[in-house]
C-alpha cells in the first residue's frame, strides 16, 4: 500500500492542485474563477487520493496566490507600498464569485476534496498595504461564504 501508516496522518493537502484567474463574465463585469487541469490531476494525485481514500484520510487541495497584483506598475518598489494592487475591487457590487464558488464546489465534490486551502505568499502576504489586506479578505470571505 502506497500509505501505510495512518495514526501520523489525518489529512492530506495536494499542493498545485488548480490556480485562481481573475476574469470578466460576459458583459464585462470582474469575475474570478478556479483553472484545474484533470489530465495533470489524474496522472500527479489519482494514486495518492484513491489510496488516503481507501484509509479514510481527508483530502484537501491547495491553490496559490490570489492573481490580484499588477506585476508592472510603472513605479519604483519603494512607493508601491503605498497603492493597493488589487488591479479589480471585490466589494464593488459588480465582482462576483458565483462561478468560482460553484467550480470549486463542483471540483470538491467531484473529487472528494473537504476543502481548499490558499497559500498566498505574494508581496509579504496577504499584502503590504492595510487597503490590500482588507481587499484580500474580503474575496476570501466571498468565496468562503
Amino acid at each position: 500500500s502506497m500509505i501505510r501508516n495512518t495514526t501520523l496522518l489525518d489529512g492530506i493537502i495536494l499542493i498545485g492542485v488548480a490556480s485562481l484567474q481573475l476574469t470578466a463574465d460576459r458583459e464585462g463585469n470582474p469575475t474570478s474563477v478556479i483553472e484545474f487541469n484533470s489530465s495533470w490531476y489524474d496522472a500527479n494525485y489519482l494514486p495518492i487520493v484513491a489510496a488516503a481514500q481507501k484509509k479514510n484520510i481527508r483530502i484537501q487541495a491547495m491553490v496559490g496566490e490570489v492573481p490580484t497584483v499588477i506585476m508592472d506598475l510603472p513605479l519604483p518598489w519603494s512607493t508601491r507600498h503605498n497603492l493597493s494592487f488589487f488591479s479589480q475591487d471585490p466589494r464593488s457590487p459588480t465582482f462576483s464569485v458565483q462561478k468560482l464558488v460553484a467550480s470549486s464546489a463542483q471540483l470538491c465534490k467531484k473529487y472528494g476534496w473537504e476543502g481548499i486551502n490558499v497559500d498566498d505568499e505574494a508581496f509579504v502576504s496577504p499584502r503590504r498595504a492595510a487597503l490590500d489586506s482588507e481587499l484580500w479578505m474580503w474575496y476570501m470571505n466571498l468565496w468562503a461564504d
